[in-house]
């Protein structure tokens, strides 16, 4: 019984790290298409008073973890 616990456990690790890294993907593919670099956004924020800017990329990510999420499960 153990034995299919832990199988169970290994294969939901297993699909949660292949969702983060098409997640990841799939950002870094956006951020090339609309010619971003995610460097620049993070000086940005740093640099204080772009709340705006830290809303929209978490938010951003947000959605594609639900649209990653609703692919693979």
């Amino acid at each position: 019984m153990t034995d299919i616990l832990f199988v169970s456990q290994a294969l939901a690790m297993l699909n949660l790290a292949v969702a983060i890294l098409v997640a990841w993907g799939v950002l870094r593919f956006l951020d090339r298409l609309g010619g971003q670099k995610f460097g620049n956004a993070w000086e940005r924020l740093n640099s204080g008073g772009h709340v705006g800017l830290g809303l929209y990329l978490g938010l951003r990510f947000v959605g594609v973890a639900f649209l990653v999420g609703s692919a693979i499960f």
